[in-house]
């Protein structure tokens, strides 16, 4: 049993991956690298294995539900909508998903610390297209509009023994930080070189040791904007494929 420490300042690791490399790196506040992050296992500086996250086959999946038509409402902006309208044609191809996102990883330690973090995330995506003959005579697409909704983001962690269920709300949904409550804040900015993520230590729910490996599942897995973002350019690329394949018309 480790005593809490409670100090004034908020402990604070800073993660960043470059873009070819699957490691993370983790460094403290002095710039000094404390640990390395990479298929979901933390290892000291020196390689040795710390803990460690296992996907739960059984809970590991995306459920989708496809739905097309065509449709005279309008997703675009209302004025770039008017201006784009033609009156002889006013249909749209409109491809709809509708997704479940079910994920749960068990977190193991060498120390003997045992936990589990699930995501369940729910939300459908729609892509509205006007179908254009392109050079060749071949029909291609121009996106008009699309639209992402989430209905539900729940994080659950479970960590020797104690269970924390909380909801991630569409403002943090956007801006990509995550609050882990008792545990930890993650602040993630994607780049186009390298990711960098710093995690604040709010709490000792997590072991410090454990915070690196539990936002390294989040950014790799669990992100719940980065699945927003697959589904939307699923969407769009499914309605693509629609359209080319000539399938669309037959809808």
């Amino acid at each position: 049993h480790h005593p809490t420490h409670h100090c004034s300042e908020a402990m604070e690791f800073f993660m960043n991956k470059a873009c070819c490399a699957g490691k993370w790196t983790v460094n403290d506040e002095e710039g000094e690298l404390r640990f390395e992050v990479e298929d979901s296992v933390i290892r000291d500086k020196d390689g040795g294995r710390i803990a460690w996250a296992e996907i739960d086959r059984d809970n590991f999946e995306t459920k989708i539900k496809r739905e097309s038509e065509w449709t005279d409402s309008d997703l675009s902006d209302c004025d770039a909508g008017s201006f784009f309208d033609d009156p002889s044609d006013d249909e749209r191809f409109e491809h709809k998903l509708k997704w479940k996102v079910n994920k749960r990883v068990e977190l193991c330690s060498e120390s003997g610390f045992q936990g589990a973090l699930s995501l369940k995330l729910k939300g459908k995506c729609k892509v509205q297209a006007d179908i254009v003959q392109s050079e060749g005579g071949r029909e291609s697409m121009e996106v008009r509009g699309e639209q992402t909704e989430v209905d539900d983001a729940i994080f659950k962690l479970q960590c020797n023994g104690q269970e924390r269920k909380w909801k991630v709300d569409s403002e943090d949904l956007q801006s990509g930080d995550l609050e882990v409550p008792g545990a930890f804040h993650l602040d993630w900015q994607g780049g186009c070189c390298s990711t960098d993520a710093t995690v604040t230590v709010t709490g000792d729910e997590v072991p410090p040791f454990v915070s690196p490996l539990v936002a390294e599942v989040i950014l790799e897995h669990m992100h719940p904007r980065t699945l927003m973002e697959q589904m939307r350019s699923q969407a769009r690329s499914e309605a693509y494929s629609m359209v080319q394949s000539g399938q669309a018309r037959m809808v």
